[in-house]
């Protein structure tokens, strides 16, 4: 009974503060062949339905930094993806000479289990632009980490398995009630003196009782300042929807 409570607030949390994008970019291919078009290219990384990337690139003679960003849960009534990104950040961003990758896995999280899939799955995204990075003009030594309320639930691992892997980390609405839902403390676990630069955004104050209170990102904070590293901890609330004015700068300060 224990495990199913449990499984039930994680799905329930994750998808109570999911947005789509006002006008998402079209981009459905109905074949396993890569499809690029003028702002977007879409490709597989592996063989199952779910296991494609959307590239909003950079073309210029470097490479360009890369921002790895995941979904949020969806309301229930309109099935989640990869093309659920903002427009406007993603323009923002590219702007400023920053490629974006919007990757899908397990579209609606729903279970432990899920979330495991998710992040076994975003191991692979990782190899797969590796391999790929010079044919869309990566510079994979400065990846950063982002994502939206279930994105962030199930790249926060990746972020810190791997001291150097990851550059930093900006996420909106982040860790929320959600990641907590097992009792084990488990986005606390993942964080090290090693751990990379983060910020959260939140769209409420600390008041709000809503699952993506700015408190649980708030703890991250705290456990940095704990092992000695709160310099790289930054949190941002009550942004409404501004949730991605940050993330250019931020990325931009802290490429190698």
């Amino acid at each position: 009974m224990k495990s199913t409570t449990i499984l039930s607030a994680l799905c329930a949390l994750l998808t109570a503060c999911s947005v789509r994008a006002e006008n998402p970019p079209a981009v459905q291919p109905t074949d396993r062949t890569d499809t690029e078009e003028s702002e977007s290219i879409r490709a597989f990384y592996g063989p199952g339905e779910n296991n494609y990337l959307i590239i909003y690139p950079v073309r210029g003679e470097k490479p360009a930094p890369v921002y790895l960003w995941g979904h949020a849960n969806s309301d229930g009534k309109t099935p989640p993806s990869a093309e659920d990104i903002s427009p406007a950040m993603v323009s923002r961003l590219n702007e400023r000479g920053i490629a974006v990758i919007s990757w899908e896995s397990v579209p609606q999280v729903k279970t432990l289990q899920d979330v495991a899939t998710c992040e076994q799955d975003l191991e692979t995204v990782y190899a797969w632009l590796l391999e790929n990075a010079a044919r869309y003009n990566l510079d994979m030594d400065n990846l950063f980490i982002g994502g939206m309320s279930r994105g962030t639930v199930v790249s926060w691992r990746f972020a810190n398995e791997q001291p150097g892997r990851v550059r930093g980390v900006f996420y909106a609405q982040g860790l929320p009630k959600g990641a907590w839902a097992d009792g084990k403390e488990r986005p606390l676990a993942y964080v090290t003196t090693q751990s990379p630069p983060v910020v959260f955004t939140y769209r409420d104050g600390m008041e709000t009782t809503d699952g993506h209170s700015p408190r649980y990102g708030q703890r991250i904070v705290d456990r940095y300042r704990e092992l000695g590293i709160g310099d790289r901890a930054t949190l941002y609330h009550s942004q409404g929807k501004a949730l991605y004015t940050q993330a250019p700068e931020f990325i931009l300060q802290h490429l190698k």
